[in-house]
């Protein structure tokens, strides 16, 4: 697990957010992973490349994820550490905050991302910054 994931997860669950994983990996290894590291009881809905027609970069998967937990695709909050991820949340109009680990924040991005972190051991405190009903 990466330093702070359960943290940002229980502060998230604390705040009454929903939360889904939206990923490329197909869905039964992702069920398989979260479960190993029992972190799979945080998330509403798993979402893996298998179950969308158009993977990372295109906004479909981020689009199918806000319409299964009923959130306008402007009020979710996208976590992510790859470029097509990246791409993916905003073109699918979502808010991205980008937590550099596959690559680095990129300087074009900083027009059309909602925020970067140096890593998600900073997120709860960003998080509980924030305006909650920006969530809603």
């Amino acid at each position: 697990l990466k330093a702070g994931v359960v943290e940002a997860l229980k502060t998230v669950q604390y705040m009454g957010i929903p939360q889904m994983v939206v990923t490329s990996t197909r869905t039964e290894v992702a069920l398989l992973k979260l479960a190993r590291f029992n972190i799979l009881s945080y998330f509403e809905d798993v979402l893996g490349g298998d179950q969308v027609s158009k993977g990372k970069p295109h906004p479909e998967p981020y689009i199918t994820g806000a319409n299964r937990l009923k959130v306008p695709t402007k009020n979710a909050l996208v976590i992510e550490d790859s470029e097509n991820g990246v791409k993916s949340g905003v073109a699918a109009g979502c808010m991205v905050l980008h937590m550099p680990d596959l690559i680095n924040t990129k300087l074009e991005w900083n027009n059309v991302i909602y925020g970067a972190l140096d890593s998600l051991e900073s997120f709860p405190e960003w998080l509980s910054s924030k305006q909650f009903g920006m969530w809603v």
